[in-house]
């Protein structure tokens, strides 16, 4: 038997319990989907709590994330002839509250489009340009392909424990994969300007983006102002109920807010967190110093030069990276990145031998220029 459009659905809880925005979330996709996989990462209180939702349930180990769940499934002798003969497959998480808006009007809106592939959103800060992988959609010619299916059996990992390494390589290596290989992709939010963890109120109020991220309340990135501001834009400008986000708040992350602190906020002035990007050209040069040279190592070890990595370098079939480099005065944080090594400049005696791609913001590069003065094979991610 063959579906339209089957979606496989990525649960985790830590302690196993299922709040109402999960069954809010489920339903309204149910109305949109013609076969539901829900695949549970770790364990569930009540193993039929999805009974009359979903079509199969199956629960597996908490390994892999996302990514390991969803290869889990994708190969199983069971579901696979069915994902294989979709027209489309979805692969979403429960890393989000949302939709906000019924998943009838993502969808009718994205089947305008003639793309082998999207996303709710797009990230296009920089070099990094990919579809973030909370909600995905593959349709008929990646389905009936062997890129997707390859670059699953022999990239991700079901067992790793790595987050790192699987937003590497399941976001943006497949991505690049796909795009590299052909396939056209498109996205419901193109090019978020804001940071979806730091600043939710601008991911609501500036890009559209009609969720918001979970992590907004862990303990890495919560802000009450924050968390304010977006929840108080959201109950003025959608029907969503905030309750079912306070809860989740609470069960998931012990951040206890009452609703009334909602609905009296007033939200503050709202900027984007992003305004200068790199442009494509840059991109497409940078990755042409990489096919050209043997040995490279990225200068830096921040947000910029894990960005190189994660673009050019979180896949086999881009072995050139010998590590990362710092600066002498840096103290070294980690004696590795991803699995490479991080040097002091002083280190690398043959640095000036190798090819070296600066992964610092603009500021800083400026201020290691006259260092890197003598080595005849660089390249800057900013142009002056």
């Amino acid at each position: 038997m063959s579906y339209d459009r089957v979606a496989v659905y990525c649960f985790y809880d830590r302690e196993g319990n299922v709040g109402r925005d999960v069954f809010c979330l489920l339903e309204d996709l149910k109305r949109n989907i013609d076969f539901l996989i829900i695949v549970v990462n770790g364990k569930l209180n009540n193993e039929n709590v999805f009974q009359g939702l979903a079509d199969e349930v199956v629960i597996r180990g908490n390994s892999g994330f996302d990514a390991g769940a969803y290869k889990r499934i994708i190969f199983d002798e069971k579901y696979a002839p069915i994902i294989r003969n979709a027209e489309e497959l979805v692969l979403c998480n429960s890393s989000f509250f949302g939709p906000f808006i019924p998943f009838a009007e993502i969808f009718g809106k994205m089947e305008k489009n003639d793309a082998d592939f999207w996303g709710i959103s797009s990230y296009e800060r920089g070099i990094i340009e990919h579809l973030q992988s909370y909600f995905l959609v593959y349709r008929k010619k990646v389905l009936r392909g062997d890129v997707f299916f390859a670059f699953f059996e022999e990239y991700i990992q079901e067992e790793t424990t790595d987050y790192t390494e699987v937003c590497a390589v399941f976001e943006n290596g497949l991505f690049r994969r796909l795009v590299e290989a052909g396939y056209g992709y498109d996205a419901y939010v193109k090019g978020i300007t804001c940071h979806n963890y730091k600043n939710p109120y601008g991911s609501l109020a500036i890009d559209g983006l009609p969720l918001v991220k979970k992590k907004i309340f862990s303990r890495e990135y919560f802000s009450e102002k924050n968390a304010l501001d977006a929840l108080s834009y959201l109950s003025q400008n959608y029907e969503y109920d905030v309750r079912l986000i306070l809860e989740g708040a609470e069960q998931i992350y012990h951040i206890s807010m009452e609703l009334e602190s909602v609905t009296s906020h007033k939200p503050g002035a709202v900027s984007a967190d992003w305004k200068e990007g790199i442009r494509k050209e840059k991109r497409e040069a940078i990755g042409k110093f990489v096919e050209e040279n043997k040995r490279i190592f990225i200068y830096g070890a921040g947000v910029a030069a894990r960005s190189l990595y994660m673009t050019f370098f979180s896949y086999k079939n881009r072995p050139r990276l010998e590590g990362f480099v710092i600066s002498d005065d840096q103290t070294v944080k980690e004696k590795s990145l991803s699995g490479y090594p991080v040097y002091k400049f002083h280190e690398v005696k043959d640095i000036h031998e190798a090819a070296v791609i600066v992964g610092l913001e603009k500021e800083n590069s400026r201020k290691v220029r006259s260092s890197l003065s003598g080595i005849e094979r660089l390249i800057y991610l900013w142009d002056e």
